[in-house]
């Protein structure tokens, strides 16, 4: 899973790796966006190979990208900024 720009201000794109979608996209994953507290800015479940995440509605900070799919949980810190 890939997450660009990084650092973003109004749209972060992220894009599910050709490995995982071998695996098998059938079943949803999910998308959580926490900022740097835990609070939950974004969720999203899905199964598109890309997504576009609007972010331009947050304030510029540290926020960490968590993807689940099946037994897989990655996570990425994404910087907002303006």
């Amino acid at each position: 899973m890939s997450a660009y720009p990084n650092p973003s201000s109004s749209t972060l794109t992220v894009q599910v790796s050709d490995s995982l979608e071998n695996n098998s996209l059938d079943q949803p994953y999910q998308l959580h966006l926490f900022n740097k507290f835990g609070t939950n800015v974004f969720s999203i479940e899905s199964n598109e190979k890309v997504l576009e995440i609007p972010v331009g509605n947050l304030p510029p900070d540290i926020y960490y990208l968590h993807f689940r799919h099946q037994d897989a949980v990655l996570e990425r810190k994404i910087v907002i900024k303006r």
